[in-house]
């Protein structure tokens, strides 16, 4: 396809204007700076693309010498066929309409075919271009160009690279995407944390039935022990009880060998000489003596039983017994009790501080937003590398607007 003619109705300094004839060779437009090289070359990029967004760098070339703002443009495709582009202004870049060698008409979707898929960058960057851009090297750099010469390099089609790229971005976005929830590889990693939530929680099950095990055999070893006990205190219950029903006469007896003792050898055996001196009254204090640890012994004795009698009346709550070592734990633990006790109430202070300052930084992130959608926001990886990647986009646009910022102060200048 080749321009074959042009028609300018209005168009920066060009108002009615027109060529024809136009050669399939090269074609070279001379003239005097301002003469309107840069305007033609806006003129046929407009016309064939499409006029520029209110945001666009490129200028707009309002009909400063009247007319209609735009005109129309004669293509000539390989086949010869001629087709007459005619574009005016509105919305999605202007009004375009197209008319063909056998009387059809149409719009976009002809336009692009005659294109040839043909973009506004890729028209712009090799087929149409000033020298102030044929001075920057940028001009090569957009995906859409590259694509194009690797295409052209390789001998494959001109669009076969970008469809091939969008195909494997569609497959690549269906097998993953983060911060995604549908893509297969996205599920998986949803069941695999799921998956590892629930190992996690079985490990802590198992932690627990491990300690939970250990004090069983505890309170089996603790049984065990205690039934031992049982069975050797039973065994000295009954020898005690031997021992207290012969305790009376175990006293007499040994009262009686002690007295037998200081009696020394029967009298008559002794001769009539060797009688003590004041034996008799000696006797009668021995007697009175004994007779004072009699009863001494009958006093003790009333109190055993009395004891014996209060000890059966005493109950013994083995519940209460068998939580010694919780009792006792809680006692070692009363003072720590009250300490924390006495510090409630700073702690409640500095807790309602700290709700006041999440207050503050959740209000700080601005409308709609809670603690809990501040804890519900997704932390993965994936996530923080995605937020990574747009801070890096990010800076990059900042840096690209502010270059842009001085090449359009320094247009504005010129």
């Amino acid at each position: 396809m080749r321009i074959a003619s042009i028609y300018i109705d209005g168009f920066g300094i060009f108002h009615n204007e027109s060529l024809s004839g136009l050669d399939s060779g090269l074609v070279l437009f001379q003239g005097n700076n301002e003469s309107g090289k840069s305007t033609l070359l806006g003129f046929v990029r407009t016309i064939l693309f499409g006029f520029p967004r209110a945001n666009s760098q490129d200028p707009n070339y309002p009909p400063l010498s009247g007319g209609v703002h735009g005109g129309r443009i004669g293509l000539v495709t390989d086949a010869g066929e001629e087709f007459i582009v005619e574009r005016k202004p509105g919305k999605g870049g202007g009004l375009v309409t197209i008319n063909g060698p056998d009387g059809n008409s149409g719009e976009h979707e002809l336009l692009q075919q005659l294109l040839g898929g043909v973009t506004y960058e890729l028209f712009k960057n090799i087929y149409a271009f000033s020298l102030s851009e044929l001075q920057t090297i940028n001009t090569l750099k957009a995906e859409s160009i590259r694509s194009v010469i690797y295409g052209a390099g390789a001998g494959t089609a001109m669009l076969a690279l970008p469809k091939a790229y969008k195909k494997i971005s569609d497959r690549l976005n269906k097998l993953f995407r983060p911060g995604g929830r549908k893509p297969a590889i996205n599920k998986k990693i949803i069941e695999l944390e799921h998956i590892r939530f629930e190992l996690r929680k079985a490990s802590k099950q198992i932690t627990e039935y491990e300690r939970e095990c250990g004090k069983l055999r505890e309170t089996e070893e603790r049984i065990q022990t205690i039934q031992s006990d049982l069975v050797l205190i039973s065994k000295n219950r009954e020898k005690f009880k031997i021992y207290a029903n012969l305790w009376p006469e175990w006293i007499s007896l040994q009262e009686g060998e002690t007295a037998l003792f200081e009696l020394g050898e029967p009298v008559e055996l002794q001769k009539i000489s060797a009688f003590p001196e004041n034996g008799i009254i000696r006797l009668e204090k021995e007697l009175d003596t004994i007779h004072n640890h009699q009863d001494h012994f009958a006093g003790l004795v009333d109190n055993l039983k009395q004891l014996r009698k209060q000890a059966e009346d005493l109950t013994v709550n083995k519940t209460l017994l068998r939580q010694a070592g919780a009792t006792g734990f809680l006692l070692e633990k009363k003072n720590e009790y009250l300490e924390k006790l006495k510090a409630l109430p700073l702690a409640k202070q500095e807790k309602i501080s700290l709700n006041d300052e999440i207050r503050s930084l959740i209000d700080g992130l601005g409308k709609n937003w809670s603690e809990q959608a501040a804890l519900d926001v997704d932390r993965s990886l994936f996530t923080r590398e995605a937020i990574r990647k747009q801070e890096e986009r990010l800076s990059r646009l900042e840096r690209e607007l502010a270059t842009a910022g001085e090449i359009f102060a320094d247009k504005k200048n010129q």
